[in-house]
């Protein structure tokens, strides 16, 4: 059986526009529920990694966050290998910006372990309250990336037919990519 060209999604915005508040609803949404919530799940875990050096408990902290930044390269890795190669060439969009929200991230995780080697050298208020700073900017830079690769990534998702997705999910990206221009050329 031939697979037809898949529908195009204009290049005008960034991303195929879909409310948030349709999500939950659309058929394909449950399919979505394990990105959104490691997504929650880096959420809850910023808010938590302040809070235990807020309570003055870094070296806590600081095992959490190495922890939590493995997960993290993991997912990035995923998203930058897979996901976004994919969507890109599927949608002709360029998914550069949620690249360099990874390396941002990155930026600001540097000026985190700083923080927590300081605290580690001296455990001091000022010490501290720097790495709380630095955890913060973590934290705002990292619930922005997350929105707009949410607001980008979830409706062109959610454009797939369930058997796409299930191709897409299933396939490895190199194959993907070239059933992906096999289409192209015959269209």
């Amino acid at each position: 059986m031939q697979q037809k060209q898949p529908p195009r999604v204009s290049t005008a915005t960034s991303a195929f526009h879909l409310p948030r508040s349709e999500w939950p609803s659309h058929p394909n949404y449950p399919q979505q529920v394990l990105l959104m919530g490691a997504h929650q799940n880096f959420r809850e875990i910023s808010l938590h990694v302040v809070t235990l050096v807020k309570e003055q408990r870094a070296p806590r902290a600081k095992r959490l966050f190495s922890s939590w930044m493995m997960a993290m390269r993991g997912h990035e890795h995923y998203e930058e290998s897979k996901l976004f190669k994919y969507l890109s060439q599927r949608y002709g969009l360029s998914m550069s910006a949620l690249e360099e929200g990874h390396e941002e991230l990155h930026e600001k995780e540097a000026w985190v372990n700083d923080g927590f080697a300081a605290c580690a050298r001296e455990d001091s208020q000022e010490h501290r309250d720097a790495l709380v700073e630095a955890l913060l900017a973590y934290r705002d830079v990292l619930w922005a990336h997350l929105k707009l690769e949410e607001d980008t990534v979830i409706p062109l998702l959610l454009a797939m037919t369930p058997e796409e997705f299930q191709r897409y999910y299933n396939g490895d990206i190199q194959s993907l990519l070239e059933e992906l221009e096999a289409m192209k050329e015959e269209a």
